[in-house]
């Protein structure tokens, strides 16, 4: 800063590269971003570490965290609110489906809530695992009924395509 309080370089052209012309300093907002968001990546894949293990045990055992208040220290609410950010580049894995919300996640094409929105509307619970979901033996049971004609078209289009 000079003496009256302008930057003598706009801050671009501190975080631009040396070889564009910048000073090549790390910008250190997306680094510490870009660290905290590795956090994240170990904890959805349960990587064998014992912070990720009693974080799942002490706050998420049966719970999508990402669908559920953040709990936990002042640094681990800060990473899981990264959530959104890491779902724009990563996509889910449907193996044992614990960590996948039925409605709102997109492990298909697009999420449900928005391929179904008539029978989202009739769900029972809108943070339902995947996991949860196919522990139920009849599938009917996930909503509240009577539904209308255009939710159980849906009901049977979701069946048809998803079913067991």
């Amino acid at each position: 800063m000079n003496a009256k309080g302008y930057n003598l370089v706009a801050w671009d052209m501190v975080v631009a590269p040396k070889l564009k012309g910048g000073l090549g300093i790390k910008d250190l907002i997306i680094q510490n971003e870009a660290l905290l968001l590795k956090h994240l990546v170990k904890f959805y894949n349960k990587a064998h570490v014992p912070w990720v293990q009693l974080i799942w045990s002490t706050y998420y055992h049966n719970k999508v965290p990402h669908l559920t208040p953040y709990r936990g220290s002042f640094w681990w609410k800060d990473i899981v609110k990264l959530f959104d950010r890491m779902e724009n580049f990563t996509s889910c894995l449907t193996s044992m489906g614990d960590t996948i919300g039925l409605w709102k996640d997109n492990f298909a094409d697009i999420p449900f809530y928005q391929k179904f929105p008539n029978l989202f509307c009739f769900a029972l619970n809108e943070n339902l695992s995947l996991r949860e979901a196919f522990q139920f033996e009849d599938v009917l049971n996930l909503f509240r009924l009577p539904m209308t004609r255009a939710a159980h078209n849906e009901f049977l289009v979701l069946e048809m395509s998803y079913g067991r």
